[in-house]
């Protein structure tokens, strides 16, 4: 028995050796359309490397804003600096309510927001947050942060790019994989400006309406915790495409859960903005509709305060 449990330690220590190896030069010579199962996006997808970077040393802020592309490219974190609110934008591509608690766990004691603002939306509660758990595990900054990441959303992706991304920054490796994204440009703050374009009617059209119990419960997580830490919870929905809000058939359903979780605000029921005047594509608003929804933000916000 024991040479038995000797032979099967070393079996297993050899194999898991073999996989990271073939892991690591699966993600340095194959294409990435010959490795479905291994995904890194460090530099990419937002800009999430040097947000996380930033992130690290921003502290005691007023405003957190945080969820998907939706709240790094809608909040511009200039607009409420330029009012004398310091703030951070903490947004992700595809960042679902498992990855948000996780963030704001990782953050919250050296940011100790005194509120939190969340976009939320269906199509973003119904995802499974694997697509934002690579984003996130591919540019945390340390391995620990990495593995908090990929716990949000095991998956055999997650881990496969776990290994590549601690293996890529080991060596050194990570700078020259870089593909940072076209027609954005990365602002202080953690807000990301999109060059503007004509409404892209190709883009943005991926709407889902099948809300996840289990970002429901996250989201309820995060209600918790905001509440025990003495700060306040907004729950922002920013509008999208009127006909492609218009196909969800838990738009009433999504509204009802989100008044009972905290305070929301569903900017898709605001006659402010102009379709397709106000937006970038289906689900992204364009420069002018940033301003629009961010300066209704600041109005509501300082009756909040007053």
């Amino acid at each position: 028995m024991i040479r038995f449990l000797q032979r099967l330690t070393l079996f297993s220590v050899c194999a898991s050796g073999a996989y990271i190896l073939f892991i690591v030069l699966a993600g340095i010579l194959l294409p990435s359309a010959l490795r479905k199962n291994l995904v890194y996006t460090y530099g990419g997808n937002g800009f999430a490397d040097r947000r996380l970077a930033e992130a690290d040393t921003t502290t005691n802020i007023d405003l957190l804003f945080i969820g998907s592309s939706r709240a790094y490219r809608g909040f511009d974190t200039r607009l409420f600096y330029a009012v004398g609110y310091r703030c951070f934008n903490l947004g992700s591509s595809n960042q679902t309510p498992v990855q948000s608690l996780a963030l704001i766990k990782r953050y919250w004691v050296s940011m100790k927001p005194k509120m939190v603002i969340m976009e939320v939306n269906p199509d973003i509660c119904s995802n499974d947050g694997v697509e934002s758990a690579i984003d996130l595990v591919s540019n945390a900054p340390n391995f620990h942060d990495q593995w908090a990441y990929a716990l949000s959303s095991p998956d055999i992706r997650v881990v496969n790019t776990l290994i590549f991304s601690f293996a890529a920054k080991a060596v050194g490796i990570h700078a020259r994989l870089a593909n940072p994204p076209g027609g954005q440009k990365y602002i202080s703050g953690g807000f990301v400006e999109t060059e503007q374009k004509p409404y892209d009617a190709s883009s943005g059209n991926d709407y889902v309406c099948d809300v996840s119990k289990k970002q429901l419960t996250a989201l309820g997580e995060i209600a918790r915790l905001v509440q025990q830490r003495g700060s306040k919870l907004w729950l922002v929905q920013a509008p999208v495409d009127p006909g492609l809000y218009g196909e969800c058939h838990q738009n009433t359903l999504f509204d009802s859960l989100m008044i009972t979780t905290g305070e929301y605000e569903n900017f898709n029921h605001s006659e402010k903005f102009v379709f397709p005047d106000h937006f970038a594509d289906g689900q992204h608003l364009n420069a002018s509709g940033v301003d629009v929804l961010n300066r209704l933000l600041l109005q509501k916000i300082e009756s909040r305060v007053r």
